[in-house]
């Protein structure tokens, strides 16, 4: 009774270690592939810039407000006054 018992744990440690090793060998094969992958390269989209007109007033119903802008105007800046809009 004991060589069998013997006999089966032999046998299935044998088993184990034999699907232990086809997984370690698996799981390195993954790992190297994943060190030799690169990244793929960056999309690069163009166009070519031309000059358009700016409309001075855009026609809306409500209020806007601009998120992210600057005020340009030709003249003078002074802190003291509002900046007037000449041309």
């Amino acid at each position: 009774m004991f060589k069998r018992m013997f006999l089966m744990l032999a046998l299935v440690a044998v088993v184990l270690a034999g699907l232990g090793a086809v997984k370690f060998q698996q799981i390195q094969a993954a790992a190297d592939q994943a060190a030799a992958m690169k990244p793929p390269p960056d999309a690069v989209t163009t166009i070519v810039a031309r000059a358009e007109p700016w409309p001075d007033t855009l026609p809306v119903i409500g209020t806007t407000a601009a998120v992210q802008g600057v005020t340009v105007f030709i003249g003078r800046y002074s802190p003291h006054r509002p900046a007037s809009r000449t041309r």
